[in-house]
C-alpha cells in the first residue's frame, strides 16, 4: 500500500473501534446489566464480577496476541480473531441461570476478544504514522466514542424488540460488519517494499528491556488506576443514574452524551499529542473524571449528572490513543504490540477490578458512594506517576519546530 493510502488504515481502525471489546463490554454491558441480572436471578455484584472475569481473561491473553502481531503481522491476526470475538459475544445469548456457568461463558468470551482490543490497530497506525501519529490515533479512537453513542442505543433498541438474548446476537452481527469487513478490505501490512516503515519497525526496546525501565512501571500503575476508576464508573453509569430516579431512557442518553464527549476528547487529544508533551495531555484527561465523579456524587439534577458523564466520557479511550503514543515515544516500535499487550493487559485488570468493586459496594451498602469517594484520590496518584516519566526516548523523526511540548534528543535509538 502506498503512503498516500495509509489513511484507509485509519478509516478501517475507526470503524472497528466502534465495536471494540471496550465498546461492546462496557457500554453494551451497562445497558444489559439490570435486565440480564433480573432475568437470571443473580445480583449486580455477581454479574459485574462475571464481566470482570472476561476482562481478566483478555488481560492474560493480550500479551501473547501482541507477540503474534509483532511476528505474523496485524492483518493476519485480525482476520482470525475478529470473527472469534463475534462468536464469543453471540454465545452470551445462551447464558443460563447458573452463576458458575455465567462466569465460564464470560471468561471464554473475554479470551476470544483479544482481536478487538486496540493492540493490532494501534500497531498498524504507529507503523504508518510518525509526525501525525497522535492525530491518526485520535481519529481511530474516536470510533470508541461512536461506539459509546451507537452501541447503547443499538443495544437498547434490540433489547426492546428481541430481548437480551437477541441483543447479544445483534451485537455479534455488528462486529462482523464494522470490524471484519473493513479489516478484510482496507488493512494491509506494510511489507518490505516500504523502506520508511520498515526502518521504523526496526527501532525500539525489546519487551524484556522495556519492563525494566521506570517509565514502564509508572505507565503501568497509572493506567491500572485509570482503568479501575474510569471504566468502573462507566460500566455502572446507567445504573447509577437510574438509581437517582432518572428514567432508563435518560440514563442511556447520558451514556450516549458521554460518547460524544469521547469523540471530541479523543480528536482533541490526538491533535494535542503531536504538539504538546504527551504526559501533560494524559494528566489532563485523568483530571477530567475526578470532577466527573464529584458531579455524580453530589449532583442532584439531570443536567449536572450529564456533565459528570461528559467528563467521564472525555477520559475513556485514553488507553487506546494516549497509551500507544506513550509506548511509541518511550519504548519505540520494534516490539510495540507485545509491550502494548502487557500494558493494555494491566489496564484491563484495572477494568476488571473497577466494575466489580462498584458492584459489590452496591450489594453491601445499597449505594455506589463509598467506592466513588475512593476513586478520586486514585486518579491523583496516577497523575503524579505520569509527571515523573521524563523526556521522550524516541521523539518524532522530524526537525520541524513545535512537534512536541518538550523537545528531546533521541537516545538509545539503535536498539
Amino acid at each position: 500500500m502506498e503512503n498516500r493510502s495509509r489513511w484507509w488504515i485509519v478509516v478501517a481502525s475507526t470503524l472497528a473501534m466502534v465495536v471494540s471489546n471496550g465498546s461492546i463490554n462496557t457500554y453494551g454491558f451497562s445497558v444489559l446489566l439490570k435486565p440480564v441480572a433480573l432475568d437470571l436471578g443473580i445480583s449486580r455484584g455477581v454479574f459485574s464480577a462475571a464481566m470482570s472475569a472476561a476482562l481478566l481473561m483478555t488481560a492474560i491473553a493480550i500479551p501473547f496476541f501482541g507477540a503474534a502481531v509483532d511476528r505474523y503481522g496485524y492483518r493476519r491476526c485480525l482476520l482470525v480473531m475478529v470473527p472469534l470475538h463475534a462468536l464469543g459475544v453471540a454465545s452470551l445469548a445462551l447464558l443460563p441461570a447458573n452463576p458458575a456457568i455465567v462466569f465460564v461463558m464470560f471468561a471464554m468470551a473475554g479470551l476470544l476478544a483479544i482481536g478487538q482490543t486496540p493492540n493490532a490497530y494501534s500497531k498498524a497506525i504507529t507503523l504508518w504514522f510518525d509526525r501525525e501519529r497522535g492525530l491518526a490515533l485520535g481519529i481511530a479512537i474516536s470510533g470508541v466514542g461512536l461506539g459509546t453513542v451507537v452501541i447503547p442505543q443499538y443495544a437498547a433498541y434490540l433489547l426492546q424488540y428481541l430481548g437480551w438474548r437477541g441483543t447479544y446476537v445483534g451485537l455479534a452481527v455488528a462486529i462482523l460488519l464494522l470490524a471484519f469487513m473493513p479489516v478484510l478490505l482496507f488493512l494491509r501490512d506494510p511489507g518490505s517494499r516500504n523502506a520508511v516503515v520498515s526502518r521504523a519497525a526496526a527501532v525500539g526496546l525489546t519487551r524484556r528491556d522495556a519492563v525494566r525501565t521506570p517509565q514502564f512501571r509508572a505507565i503501568a500503575l497509572a493506567f491500572f488506576l485509570g482503568g479501575v476508576v474510569i471504566v468502573g464508573a462507566l460500566a455502572h453509569l446507567v445504573s447509577m443514574i437510574s438509581d437517582k430516579g432518572m428514567s432508563p431512557v435518560q440514563a442511556t442518553a447520558a451514556l450516549s452524551v458521554a460518547g460524544v464527549a469521547l469523540i471530541i476528547g479523543r480528536l482533541a487529544a490526538g491533535y494535542a499529542l503531536d504538539r504538546v508533551f504527551a504526559p501533560y495531555v494524559t494528566i489532563f484527561f485523568f483530571v477530567c473524571p475526578i470532577f466527573g465523579i464529584s458531579l455524580l456524587l453530589f449532583g442532584g439534577s439531570y443536567p449536572v449528572i450529564v456533565c459528570g458523564a461528559v467528563l467521564l466520557g472525555a477520559a475513556i479511550g485514553a488507553d487506546i490513543d494516549l497509551l500507544p503514543f506513550l509506548i511509541s515515544r518511550y519504548f519505540g516500535v520494534r516490539h510495540f504490540a507485545e509491550i502494548y499487550g502487557l500494558l493494555f493487559g494491566i489496564f484491563l485488570i484495572g477494568n476488571a477490578v473497577g466494575p466489580a468493586v462498584l458492584g459489590f459496594t452496591f450489594d453491601a451498602t445499597g449505594s455506589y458512594d463509598l467506592a466513588l469517594y475512593v476513586f478520586g484520590p486514585l486518579l491523583v496518584v496516577a497523575c503524579f506517576l505520569l509527571m515523573r516519566l521524563g523526556p521522550y526516548v524516541y521523539p518524532s523523526n522530524t526537525t520541524a519546530p513545535g512537534d512536541h511540548g518538550l523537545p528531546t534528543e533521541q537516545v538509545n535509538g539503535a536498539h
